[in-house]
């Protein structure tokens, strides 16, 4: 079965980048594709397109990771971008490590960004 994301058209919005057109929820996000858009390593960056299966209280659920980010070396990374206070909330820790595990099995990284990285960009 097919899934495509929805994005609240409300809140969303996208920026003219040098790669492609990119949308973004957050003004953290926006931070980030600054920063990939200004590191020479990267070679694209782009919504992710996985879709993560975890469960929460009994009940599956699906998590849509922010980005994708492709390096020179080949390497591909899936970026969360989260404001600092909700790390530790149940269902984050829960999204993280079902994000964690994914990218170990597909030979990839993951890593969070939270405004304390994105700070001065």
């Amino acid at each position: 079965m097919n899934f495509k994301r929805k994005i609240d058209l409300k809140v969303a919005c996208s920026i003219q980048l040098k790669i492609q057109l990119i949308f973004y929820a957050s003004s953290y996000e926006l931070r980030a594709l600054r920063q990939f858009e200004s590191d020479d390593q990267v070679i694209s960056y782009s919504r992710c397109p996985y879709i993560l299966k975890y469960t929460y209280k009994n009940k599956k659920k699906r998590y849509f990771p922010d980005l994708l980010i492709v390096y020179k070396n080949g390497q591909k990374e899936i970026v969360e971008v989260k404001p600092h206070y909700l790390l530790e909330d149940e269902i984050n820790i829960l999204k993280f490590a079902a994000a964690e595990q994914f990218a170990k099995e597909n030979n990839m990284k993951f890593k969070i960004l939270t405004e304390r990285q994105l700070e001065g960009l």
